[in-house]
């Protein structure tokens, strides 16, 4: 399932206002469960317009939740939050997967959850998430440093390292080989050594490009 993000606008108050106060969202929140005023909810906005980054979340052009990123040195303070009737359909995994590609890499990603909200803790934990701290809150934490440069150098180094397997299987024929005093099947061994190893100079290579 492919979502679409947009940075959260002037536009998105209400939006934002109604998800905040929804019952079920609201008896989660690690702030306060108290129901939040317009005003109240237009100066938090303000606050946070130029420092975090708010998505706004899409599905065939209906906004279904949002996805909260504040910044803070080397960390992002994460938060997802999606409309009751989104819930229990595998969405708040892919969706908190998906939006971490506006965010910059190299940096530590934290998450906080009330101990009694398991649904969002799985869906943390499936992302990668490692539990930092366990009290009436728990902490979450995961490094991000995935980009795709650095998915081609694995999977590049990957398929290298099943060669290599391969390889040292062959290695393994001819020194049974030689014990043998088999001198044709020594060479047809050790022409299979050589298309490996050229395979695998070709792969090192890309490496280096």
């Amino acid at each position: 399932m492919n979502f679409l993000f947009k940075n959260a606008k002037k536009k998105d108050v209400d939006f934002l206002y109604n998800l905040r106060n929804n019952i079920s969202i609201k008896k989660n929140s690690i702030n306060n469960q108290r129901k939040i005023t317009k005003t109240e909810h237009k100066e938090w906005f303000k606050k946070i317009y130029n420092k975090s980054l708010v998505l706004i979340v899409y599905l065939n052009k209906i906004k279904i939740g949002a996805v909260r990123y504040d910044k803070n040195d080397v960390n992002y303070l994460v938060s997802i939050a999606l409309k009751p009737n989104f819930h229990n359909k595998g969405y708040g995994g892919q969706v908190l997967k998906q939006s971490e590609r506006f965010i910059k890499k190299n940096t530590i990603l934290i998450a906080k959850i009330k101990k009694t909200n398991i649904k969002s803790l799985k869906i943390f934990l499936k992302n990668s998430y490692t539990i930092l701290k366990k009290n009436k809150l728990i902490i979450l934490y995961k490094i991000f440093k995935t980009n795709s440069k650095n998915q081609k150098y694995n999977s590049i180094i990957s398929k290298i390292e099943l060669i290599r397997k391969k390889n040292n299987v062959n290695w393994m024929d001819v020194l049974k080989l030689c014990f043998q005093l088999d001198p044709e099947k020594t060479k047809l061994i050790f022409k299979r050594i050589n298309v490996d190893d050229k395979k695998i100079n070709n792969l090192s290579r890309k490496i280096l490009l």
